[in-house]
């Protein structure tokens, strides 16, 4: 609880210089929608083949990735959820959408074996104290069901299909950080665009946005923060590790493209 209310205070502080977004999580007003918008622009889309969306509960980013990127020759979309009942949504309600591919495993760090995910009202959790261990009860006023689902780091899945993504897009209330580990080799050799959601579930996923951006800094990418009509590019310092839902997107340092220091959507 203390991490989330000195988060709270460095929030104000930032966001009254306009450094970080306001709260909300609509992707029709938040910039995300608008984020798409701007890669179907790009040029650059042209030497990839493929988008994955890690967290895909019930397919509604990836039905509108798809609206906006198959005309740019993206002909496969991946949605990446390990929750039966949300797969089996995507399964029927995305069944006639050309090059949708589910995967139904958990992504990680680490591979072999199974991970337990808990199901709770209409998301998916890792951990049971999400939001840190003083708000440990947080689930039990929800109905849970667990699941025991295969895990794998998604440079082994991905990998194995041979794709070049254009766009790694990572949802996972808490667990992105672990997800984008899972992925280096695939920054390292195939240079997607990343974008991943950071919120208060990093609290108890004993993840920190330091982390992130260090990991992201080293393999040759920019930061920038996603607000509604733009992109802003950012290095991380400790005001930054707010814990306040924002959306991060990183840049290959190559894509000369997407290299100002703040990037404008196209007009609406």
């Amino acid at each position: 609880m203390l991490l989330k209310e000195y988060g709270k205070v460095k929030s104000k502080l930032v966001r009254a210089f306009g450094l970080e977004p306001r709260h909300d999580t609509d992707g029709r007003s938040n910039g995300e929608n608008r984020f798409l918008d701007l890669l179907a622009s790009l040029h650059a889309a042209a030497g990839y083949d493929s988008v994955i969306d890690v967290g895909a509960n019930r397919g509604d980013w990836t039905a509108a990735a798809a609206a906006r990127l198959s005309p740019r020759g993206i002909r496969r979309f991946f949605c990446v959820e390990p929750i039966p009942t949300f797969a089996n949504v995507i399964r029927d309600r995305l069944k006639n959408t050309a090059g949708i591919e589910l995967i139904e495993r958990v992504l990680s760090d680490r591979s072999g074996g199974t991970a337990e995910i808990f199901e709770a009202g209409g998301g998916g959790r890792m951990y049971r104290d999400y939001r840190g261990a003083d708000e440990g009860t947080a689930l039990t006023t929800k109905k849970i069901v667990s699941h025991h689902v295969p895990i794998a780091t998604g440079d082994e899945v991905f990998g194995a299909l041979g794709v070049a993504p254009y766009l790694l897009k990572i949802d996972c209330d808490g667990h992105d950080l672990h997800v984008l580990r899972g992925f280096r080799q695939t920054l390292k050799d195939k240079r997607p665009l990343v974008q991943f959601e950071y919120s208060d579930f990093w609290i108890g996923a004993g993840s920190r946005l330091r982390e992130a951006c260090a990991l992201l800094g080293g393999a040759g990418y920019n930061t920038y923060k996603v607000f509604p009509d733009r992109l802003v590019r950012f290095r991380f310092n400790g005001l930054f590790e707010t814990f306040g839902y924002q959306n991060i997107v990183a840049v290959p340092r190559e894509m000369r493209a997407l290299s100002d220091k703040v990037i404008p959507f196209p007009a609406a």
